[in-house]
């Protein structure tokens, strides 16, 4: 081929690569990301076919990909983008690079949604200082990594840190706009973990007021919001509200969304509280026929354990755990333990409910505050295989503990707080403890 022909060609084609950034570009402002990854794959092609595969022009056009497909829940597929850019843009650039910054930001929140956590802080801890630098301390990509962190800390168990985060981002940010929502959301997200549950639901309560006139009264973080505040109803025993409010948010969300199970789930939680155990059965029965999920399940299984069902309950239990193996951590590996000590204890295997409960605990210790409602169900549960095993001394001064804590945090009326105290009065033998 002719000198004079190839150059011609390669002008062609690098001139259609930059027409096709600019369509990419325009799409994502759109946030059209379906198209915007059909095209990014022609820029990727043109640019390696041209410039090779190490060419800042071809990792730039990998690492706008994986924010794409983070855009589109593809978070593997973004990741697998991002381990291949990453190192020749090291190399080229340096880590202290405006667009190196940028991969390892998309990469900290893509192992973020895959719950990577311990991967992704330090992945965001080296790109915020880097990102303040360069945009200052009140730009939206510094407020959205630092939004990401509190994440992370909330889901490895620093809800103090979280909450210290979010609170400085609001003190920074008396504005209420996107930056400042964020940072609520984040707040309440930490004060959940520290078992202030009253102070979260009153958080989403604003948030779910001034947002509209901020997004607009369809935006999804309303939903995510009312969502979140539901939860906080059903574990603050606030059952009547629960229920009022079910049908109105259920219908909100759409058939296949991914809310549907966690407002499903909250509901059979409070209908357990409530002691309206067959119904909570049947409604989970009835969810998991058409949204599979752990969270359901585990709300199943604790239906079962009170209709003293308990060895139906384990196999639930067994068989979500098969499952879900990667699901069943954190909070849900907490869960898990609570109700398989409390199927044990049904099936009057006191020992092995106790290795359980004690297991509930120690995690609940790395993840919450003992103030938080799954610490505290742990805690509590403890106590009642204490009294299974006849060691009433140990289990009136750990029930007495509990007791404490329910009522101080959870009001006198809360059905735990009754149960509780209940055990404590059979413990003592009508008579108050101590």
């Amino acid at each position: 081929m002719p000198e004079w022909w190839r150059n011609r060609s390669q002008r062609r084609a690098a001139a259609r690569a930059e027409s096709l950034t600019d369509q990419s570009n325009r799409l994502a402002a759109a946030g059209q990301w379906a198209r915007v990854e059909t095209v990014l794959r022609q820029v990727i092609r043109l640019r390696t076919d041209q410039l090779g595969p190490h060419a800042s022009a071809t990792v730039a056009a990998r690492g706008e990909l994986a924010a794409a497909l983070v855009a589109l829940r593809r978070y593997e597929e973004a990741e697998a983008e991002l381990r291949v850019a990453l190192p020749p843009a090291v190399a080229a650039q340096g880590e202290d690079h405006t667009d190196v910054r940028e991969l390892r930001a998309v990469l900290g929140r893509a192992l973020v949604e895959l719950r990577r956590y311990e991967e992704a802080e330090p992945e965001l801890r080296a790109v915020l200082p880097l990102a303040v630098a360069a945009r200052g301390e009140d730009s939206d990509d510094v407020h959205d990594l630092r939004f990401l962190l509190g994440r992370v800390l909330i889901a490895t168990g620093r809800p103090a840190e979280a909450e210290e985060l979010a609170c400085a981002v609001l003190a920074a940010h008396p504005a209420v706009d996107p930056v400042r929502l964020r940072a609520w959301r984040a707040r309440a997200l930490a004060l959940n973990g520290l078992g202030r549950h009253r102070e979260a639901a009153a958080e989403y309560t604003a948030l779910l007021t001034a947002a509209p006139a901020v997004l607009g009264e369809r935006h999804r973080l309303l939903l995510v919001v009312r969502s979140l505040r539901f939860q906080q109803l059903a574990v603050l025993g606030e059952c009547d509200q629960v229920e009022q409010e079910y049908p109105a948010l259920l219908s909100a969300l759409p058939d296949g969304d991914s809310l549907r199970s966690s407002v499903h789930s909250a509901r059979v939680f409070a209908l357990n509280v409530a002691g309206r155990h067959t119904e909570a059965e049947a409604l989970a029965r009835k969810a998991l026929a058409r949204h599979p999920g752990i969270g359901l399940s585990l709300g199943l299984a604790r239906s079962l354990n009170a209709l003293g069902r308990s060895t139906e309950a384990l196999q639930v239990l067994t068989d979500a755990e098969a499952e879900t193996p990667r699901s069943v951590e954190g909070a849900l590996a907490v869960l898990l333990a609570i109700l398989t000590a409390q199927a044990l204890l049904g099936l009057d295997r006191p020992d092995e409910a106790e290795t359980q409960a004690r297991r509930a605990v120690d995690l609940a210790q790395c993840y919450y505050h003992p103030d938080n409602h799954r610490a505290l169900e742990a805690a509590t549960t403890v106590g009642r295989v204490l009294a299974a095993q006849g060691r009433h001394s140990e289990a009136t001064t750990q029930l007495s503990r509990c007791a404490t804590v329910w009522r101080e945090h959870f009001g006198a009326r809360h059905p735990y707080t009754v149960a509780v105290e209940a055990d404590l009065a059979a413990l003592c033998g009508g008579r108050p403890c101590g």
